[in-house]
């Protein structure tokens, strides 16, 4: 789960997309997995909207839009790392632009590559 747990934004209808992150967590192959399935509900984001959920090195392990309950349609279960480093993964919202393209939250280094 994420640093904060999921937060339903209570839209569905008519409700501005804001990019933001919905959960983050440092992975390795010998930690437990990155638990998704607080996210899989209804009114996670706002319909029309994209997720992804992206490693730092920008390596996108599952994608796709919301749907019109502002469901994140698609998203899997659980993220467990194969890998012996630790990585840093993101839930992310995204949000169609005018002309587009999608308008992602900003990475930053809070917390990236920070050990459990």
């Amino acid at each position: 789960m994420g640093l904060h747990g999921p937060s339903r934004i209570g839209c569905c209808c008519a409700c501005e997309c804001e990019p933001k992150i919905l959960a983050r967590q440092t992975v390795r192959r010998d930690l437990p997995p990155m638990d998704l399935t607080p996210y899989q509900g209804p009114k996670m984001a706002c319909p029309g909207s994209r997720f992804r959920l992206q490693e730092s090195n920008a390596v996108i392990y599952s994608q796709g839009t919301v749907d019109s309950e502002g469901r994140l349609a698609g998203l899997i279960g659980s993220y467990q790392s194969s890998y012996s480093y630790y990585g840093y993964m993101r839930l992310e919202i995204g949000c169609v632009q005018k002309n587009g393209s999608i308008l992602w939250p900003t990475w930053t280094n809070e917390g990236q590559y920070g050990y459990p």
